[in-house]
């Protein structure tokens, strides 16, 4: 009886569908599950995930930040794509450096990442220091920085291991 057991744990082993162990010390997550909303591919290779949409009809690119907990559009940017600077708001960000700086409420501006709009980037900084930065190591204009806020809002799935973003809402 025990052999017939042991047989059985060692077939049944065998016919699971065991997953992919590739990189198994980082979080990874099957973007194959979903119902994909929009799929687009992550541009940039050196470990800043940067995607292509648009502002305002216009091409544009945005740099994925986990660590932000507010999206912003590059104030600098606001004539090239045709978006209004509203008002300074009441609220008042830093970064890593510590400083803090005011931010502006936007109006007037549509984004899409293929043609899901994304709604949520109500809010512009001067970003032009971190977007001189991001443009000489990755040779791409940042337009702005997708948050978390929006990522959830979204369902936004960032799959480093195949170079997308998935968008499920």
């Amino acid at each position: 009886m025990k052999l017939f057991l042991l047989a059985v744990c060692f077939i049944s082993t065998l016919l699971i569908d065991k997953p992919e162990k590739k990189n198994s010390h980082f979080l990874i997550s099957d973007t194959t599950s979903y119902n994909t909303v929009k799929e687009t591919k992550i541009l940039n290779k050196t470990g800043l995930p940067i995607i292509e949409g648009t502002l305002n009809g216009k091409k544009a690119y945005f740099l994925l930040d986990t660590g932000s907990s507010m999206s912003l559009l590059n104030s600098q940017d606001a004539k090239n794509y045709g978006f209004k600077l509203w008002s300074k708001n009441n609220i008042s960000i830093s970064g890593i450096g510590g400083r803090g700086a005011s931010i502006w409420a936007v109006i007037k501006a549509e984004i899409k990442i293929g043609d899901k709009n994304i709604k949520g980037m109500s809010n512009a900084l001067n970003i032009s220091g971190i977007e001189q930065f991001l443009r000489k190591k990755t040779r791409y204009h940042i337009s702005g920085i997708i948050g978390s806020d929006v990522m959830q809002k979204h369902g936004f799935v960032v799959d480093y291991t195949e170079g997308k973003c998935v968008i499920k809402k």
